[in-house]
């Protein structure tokens, strides 16, 4: 039978060896068993592994959880001209990770696309993506047969399925500050389409029944918490193995059973950043921790599935990664479509360079120091993503990067102003390729804000793709990043320098002078209260002459810019 729906999430059934794809079809989501598809590593011969490519994969074929092999060709990186023989092991959904550890201990062979999940590769591979309007076919027992997406990953005005959502809260008998695992609950709180139910029982075991009624009874699509992954659900099992109660959150009837993990904290954008070690996830029902995402919001779920969408991720594991792991997700999936190996671990180390040729060539963003006085008739414009754009128009990623003095394709190559190395455009880069579609969007989401048009909506996903967007230029320096380089990080610095004193000259040639520059935003003077008509043309040639998108951010009747320095 034929049927149309949206796709809110895909998980992997290890007990029938296949995905589960949840579908939601008017009021009511379902799991639908799918066997059309099968993740799958890639594997070469490295220099420890003592076997060619075809006892290599008669080895394999023996492992019980591999489905199969081929030999394909694939560039094994990004700097590769010519494609290679690689091998392709076709594996079950859920023992992806593990055939990938087995081949690694045993062959020492180099694994490929083992950080992929199999869910992910689903979506990628499969051309359908969370949160999307689908067909599909269901056979007399209930198993997709076929399935094909009727929305695009570029639309931006695309529909989305209404979700019934819940936040859950609960609260212990303690006698501390903070609960322990100990204390019993003493009741627990779920707001649900602005209204509060309280479930408390006569005894503990009660309340926890009473909580898994009502679950069943609202039947959510969205369960939201404050420190669910770190702590509430964590507390909720302990307590249900206490009262001798399984708590069922997953649709698929999954008991609660968490694996204690140790935290993680990091250092991100002058800020210590502390991430739970568990990560609570549910099939067939979402559970969002505030706590832990970037992209939620009380307003809407728009953040969250514009970044599922954008990533080819599960909405529940987008809500929790970093704007950066985004940002990886996207570059993984154009070089799975460019045919592009991802690499275990980064291999694009910075190439050697004297004293004198690092002073000179990092040098970071351009400032131009304001002289301290009190300025009148000033206006302020900045760039629109100058960084992105910049990265975008001159194809700069970390395989267009080109050293040689006598470059054979030097007619496709552009010269990087005081840098030792030219951009080649021979090919699209991963980086390059990858953010065209994230200004795109955010463009197009730009002006349907200007317009009125669902304000609210549109706003939530294009702060999620301003995030992208801002974070992009630091990864591609990130020490981690699999498609980074310290040299193509530089390059853009060297461009964005030469772009603010472009615009400088502009200026100066329409009669306004500059007070302030700071990397991509400007603060002009005019001898005469500024006129809008002006501004605007001012704002139009220099858009039109460095190819990035200028605006007038603010216009001062005066601004006073005092000494660094108080003595």
């Amino acid at each position: 039978m034929h049927y149309t729906g949206w796709l809110l999430d895909a998980s992997v059934d290890c007990k029938r060896d296949a995905y589960t794809l949840w579908i939601k079809t008017r009021e009511h989501v379902r799991g639908y068993a799918y066997y059309g598809f099968l993740p799958s590593l890639f594997v070469t011969p490295s220099s420890g592994c003592h076997y060619d490519m075809a006892t290599l994969g008669e080895l394999i074929e023996q492992h019980p959880l591999v489905r199969g092999t081929e030999i394909v060709r694939r560039f094994l990186t990004a700097y590769d001209q010519d494609m290679s023989p690689v091998l392709r092991v076709f594996t079950s959904p859920c023992a992806l990770r593990r055939v990938a550890d087995d081949i690694r201990r045993v062959t020492s062979a180099t694994v490929y696309h083992a950080d992929i999940d199999a869910v992910q590769q689903l979506f990628i591979e499969g051309g359908i993506f969370p949160f999307s309007r689908v067909r599909f076919d269901v056979d007399d027992t209930g198993i997709v047969t076929g399935i094909k997406c009727v929305d695009r990953r570029e639309d931006v005005e695309y529909e989305t399925p209404e979700l019934r959502s819940i936040r859950l809260e609960v609260y212990a008998s303690t006698t501390g500050v903070f609960p322990k695992a100990e204390d019993p609950v003493h009741h627990i709180e779920i707001i649900h389409n602005g209204e509060s139910i309280t479930v408390r029982g006569d005894d503990e075991r009660t309340t926890l029944l009473q909580l898994q009624e009502v679950i069943n009874d609202i039947d959510p699509d969205v369960i939201i918490t404050h420190g669910g992954d770190e702590f509430l659900f964590h507390y909720l099992m302990l307590r249900a193995k206490v009262n001798g109660v399984q708590l069922t959150f997953s649709r698929d009837g999954t008991p609660l059973e968490i694996t204690p993990r140790e935290p993680v904290s990091f250092w991100q954008y002058n800020q210590v950043v502390y991430r739970a070690g568990n990560q609570v996830m549910f099939n067939g029902r979402l559970h969002i921790d505030q706590s832990e995402s970037l992209y939620y919001s009380p307003l809407g779920m728009e953040g969250i599935i514009e970044a599922a969408r954008l990533a080819l991720v599960r909405p529940q594991k987008a809500a929790r990664m970093s704007i950066g792991s985004i940002n990886g997700a996207v570059q993984y999936y154009n070089a799975y479509q460019m045919g592009i190996l991802i690499p275990p671990a980064k291999k694009n180390p910075e190439f050697l360079k004297t004293v004198n040729e690092l002073a000179s060539i990092d040098r970071g963003g351009l400032i131009l120091q304001p002289r301290p006085d009190m300025y009148e008739n000033v206006v302020e414009c900045d760039f629109s993503s100058m960084y992105p754009t910049l990265m975008v128009n001159y194809n700069i990623s970390p395989e267009t990067i080109c050293i040689r003095k006598h470059c054979e394709r030097v007619e496709n190559c552009i010269e990087i102003p005081d840098m030792p190395f030219k951009i080649c455009r021979q090919r699209r880069g991963i980086v390059s390729k990858s953010l065209e579609l994230v200004i795109e969007k955010r463009r197009r989401l730009k002006e349907l804000i200007d317009e009125g048009r669902d304000v609210e909506k549109y706003s939530l996903m294009q702060n999620t793709l301003k995030g992208v967007l801002v974070s992009c230029f630091g990864y591609l320096g990130f020490k981690n990043a699999r498609f980074g380089r310290v040299e193509a990080h530089t390059a853009v610095t060297a461009l964005a320098r030469e772009v603010l004193l472009r615009t400088q000259e502009i200026a100066e040639g329409m009669g306004l002078r500059t007070i302030h520059g700071i990397v991509d935003s400007v603060w002009l003077q005019s001898d005469e209260p500024p006129d809008y008509e002006d501004i605007q043309e001012f704002c139009q040639r220099v858009s039109k002459t460095v190819g990035i998108d200028m605006s007038l951010k603010g216009v001062y009747r005066w601004m006073v810019i005092p000494s660094s320095r108080l003595y």
